[in-house]
């Protein structure tokens, strides 16, 4: 088995809840994560590819939506996600049109946002 295999690849959920389309998760981003290694080693980063995969990862996980990510639109990562920081994750599924919205937020400052379009499996 690789490192990253062995390692921590997800973030400790701490808070869940649930209304209708709209998914909030409460998330602990510990300095552990395979995902931090190596980016950077005097400045650890939490890598945008990471953040993506995540919002894939819960979206079939708690939404239950089987998908196929067609493309990623509107992305933008505004702020650096650093070890050990706590977040909130809201996902909401559009179905009507064909995506879902995320955004990783702590308080006042949004670190990234953006929709994911989905096709049918």
């Amino acid at each position: 088995m690789s490192g990253w295999q062995q390692s921590q690849t997800l973030p400790v959920v701490i808070g869940q809840k649930q209304d209708g389309n709209q998914l909030i998760l409460e998330l602990e981003i510990p300095a552990t994560l395979f995902q931090f290694r190596g980016h950077f080693d005097s400045f650890p980063v939490l890598p945008g590819v990471a953040q993506l995969d995540w919002v894939a990862f819960y979206i079939r996980e708690k939404l239950g939506i089987d998908l196929t990510i067609s493309e990623v639109t509107q992305l933008k990562f505004r702020a650096l996600i650093q070890p050990d920081t706590r977040l909130t994750l809201t996902l909401i599924d559009q179905p009507e049109k064909n995506r879902v919205s995320f955004e990783y937020r702590h308080q006042q400052v949004v670190f990234s946002s953006g929709f994911l379009k989905l096709t049918p499996p």
